[in-house]
């Protein structure tokens, strides 16, 4: 009994599904085969022709990318440069600030012993004419 169940669904799957006319109306017969010597297969379904415009593509951006990273690096070395300039210009504007700082001092110092010189040579004449 079990047989003429599963035949009977079949049968009413085979209806309910069309699976026979499918069958009847869509076989599948190969025209071409790998093996067959007419088989010519173009380039592009190997994908050659979209290796090399990927490859060419790729080129571009490498080509693209080593100029902006040459550029970067040249612009790093101009920073470094520039940072360089500028240490050293601090350096000589403390070394001048110092500089003039000492000649002011000396300047004071100067005018200093010259207020004392002057003052002793006063007393001096004084101490002259009073005898």
């Amino acid at each position: 009994m079990t047989g003429t169940l599963q035949a009977d669904s079949n049968v009413g799957r085979k209806k309910k599904f069309r699976d026979d006319d499918w069958n009847a109306q869509y076989n599948f017969v190969p025209s071409n085969t790998l093996l067959e010597p007419n088989n010519v297969i173009p380039s592009w379904e190997f994908g050659d022709e979209e290796n090399k415009e990927v490859s060419a593509t790729l080129r571009r951006i490498r080509q693209k990318y080593d100029n902006i990273h040459k550029t970067v690096l040249e612009k790093e070395k101009e920073l470094e440069q520039k940072k360089r300039e500028l240490e050293q210009a601090k350096n000589d504007e403390s070394n001048i600030e110092e500089s003039i700082a000492n000649t002011t001092n000396g300047l004071t110092n100067t005018k200093d012993t010259l207020d004392g010189i002057k003052d002793t040579h006063e007393y001096q004449m004084m101490v002259q004419r009073s005898y």
